[in-house]
């Protein structure tokens, strides 16, 4: 399995940082196919053999995704999907 694991500092209270990890979900599941679905402060993702979670700390959000074989020659499009998830949920918005 090809592993992705980033990881997002942020200032967002606890509802809006869950809701933005939802935001996130939605997107990647619409893309990647995936499901999410919440455990405490943590959302499990699943689909196409992938499987991942994001868990949800006070002033940090951590993605970790495990691709399976076949989606290998997918990773780095997947890290970069990531990645733009999270700056999109967690970038400061100027004043």
């Amino acid at each position: 399995m090809a592993s992705i694991v980033e990881t997002r500092e942020h200032d967002l209270d606890a509802a809006s940082a869950r809701a933005a990890v939802d935001d996130m979900a939605a997107r990647l599941g619409r893309r990647y196919g995936f499901e999410s679905r919440w455990e405490g402060s943590v959302l499990h993702l699943s689909g196409r053999g992938a499987t991942g979670q994001v868990q949800l700390a006070p002033g940090a959000a951590r993605v970790s995704v495990s691709l399976p074989l076949a989606l290998r020659p997918l990773k780095s499009a997947v890290r970069s999907e990531i990645r733009s998830q999270l700056d999109r949920a967690f970038s400061p918005t100027p004043a």
